[in-house]
């Protein structure tokens, strides 16, 4: 909800790419369509909250980004993410 009010006061030529990652489990197909549904959600999510659609994109890394490399179930939790780049 921060985010989103944050994106309803930006630029409207301003686009946000909603960045999709996942944990190292999985093959890289399912991570990359894990990472675009992850994003995708994001997106339908902030545009409920009011957030123009039309500067908005979305971007799936899959496992190619990942954010801790330990095997531990925590590090997995910190790889499930999305993340916000202003472009």
């Amino acid at each position: 909800e921060r985010n989103a009010a944050l994106l309803r006061k930006a630029k409207a030529e301003q686009m946000t790419i909603i960045e999709g990652h996942c944990d190292s489990r999985g093959s890289t197909e399912y991570n990359l369509a894990l990472g675009e549904k992850r994003a995708l959600a994001a997106k339908q999510y902030l545009v409920e909250l009011g957030v123009d659609d039309s500067t908005l994109s979305i971007m799936s890394y899959g496992e190619e980004r990942l954010d801790d490399y330990e095997e531990s179930e925590a590090a997995h939790s910190r790889n499930r993410r999305v993340e916000f780049r202003a472009q």
